[in-house]
């Protein structure tokens, strides 16, 4: 079932990009998933948040298993964004940072692996899930990318 997001967002697409930051790189992902956008730029993005909740969970937890806590209950929407990701047909850019200590790494190269072979990807290895946005580099390589 579609969301609401890809439903109501713009009706005509076509010659724009779709990006997000975090959380919203899941948006993104979704909305290039459904529409027929020129391009796709997630920024420090997930595979989904579950899996993103459930890696950063401190262990050992009375009578869990990191990978069966029930996460998935606290969210409304899911943005499951590796579940997306096969879809996407736009020329895509992500931004990675290499110190994420809220995205780790493998949950952005689980997504990475789905989506198009032709992505590109800058990462900003000395930075963290915030601090890569304070480079001229970032802006930089989302503007070449746009236009």
């Amino acid at each position: 079932m579609p969301s609401r997001c890809t439903t109501s967002c713009a009706r005509d697409t076509a010659g724009w990009p779709s990006s997000g930051r975090s959380l919203g790189s899941g948006v993104a992902v979704r909305v290039a998933a459904a529409r027929d956008v020129d391009r796709l730029v997630p920024v420090t993005p997930f595979d989904s948040p579950v899996a993103v909740i459930r890696s950063l969970l401190p262990l050992p937890l009375p009578g869990f298993a990191r990978d069966r806590m029930p996460v998935q209950w606290l969210l409304a929407e899911q943005f499951d964004s590796v579940r997306h990701a096969g879809r996407v047909t736009a020329p895509t850019l992500v931004l990675r940072s290499g110190r994420d200590d809220v995205v780790l790494p493998a949950r952005t190269d689980k997504l990475l692996s789905k989506l198009p072979a032709e992505t590109s990807v800058v990462e900003f290895a000395d930075d963290d899930h915030v601090s890569l946005a304070e480079h001229d580099d970032y802006w930089q390589a989302i503007s070449d990318f746009l236009l």
